[in-house]
């Protein structure tokens, strides 16, 4: 029988600092892009596409659970968000993006949707719709055009 030495995979693991001087991930959170989608699939195919922009991605299957992260965000952190329109629960994601045009104007928003147009409601200012699907240019393309021109942290 022959064997093979399949080697040894190692994944960067960043932690957390144990208080011995270093900094702290907590003190300097990465530029942060919220993706609101409550399919699985297509939330995690957002994530991985908006992550190549070099922004941490976070993420929310409801406007409820993006509205609770977004409030635990220091200020600034947040550069830009992609919902859905059709959501779970009393809010969809037009009502979350003009939550956020009003509240942090300065932050990119995107509202997708395969089955809706956002309708007689008006969009915030600034806010760019695409359909669905998206090609992975459509999407990254759209957020980074709204995303404010600092870019991600080095």
């Amino acid at each position: 029988m022959q064997s093979f030495d399949t080697g040894t995979v190692v994944f960067p693991v960043r932690s957390r600092s144990s208080g011995s001087g270093g900094a702290d991930m907590d003190e300097a959170p990465l530029p942060s892009i919220l993706v609101v989608e409550d399919e699985f699939l297509v939330r995690e195919l957002a994530v991985e596409m908006l992550g190549d922009l070099g922004y941490a991605v976070l993420q929310a299957s409801t406007v409820t659970e993006a509205i609770d992260l977004i409030s635990a965000m220091p200020p600034g952190q947040l550069r830009g968000v992609l919902t859905d329109i059709q959501m779970p629960g009393e809010l969809d994601g037009v009502d979350l993006a003009i939550h956020l045009g009003r509240t942090m104007p300065d932050v990119g928003i995107v509202v997708t949707s395969g089955r809706q147009l956002p309708g007689d409601r008006q969009l915030p200012k600034g806010a760019r719709f695409i359909p669905k699907p998206w090609t992975y240019d459509q999407l990254t393309s759209t957020m980074e055009a709204l995303i404010p021109s600092e870019g991600p942290a080095p």
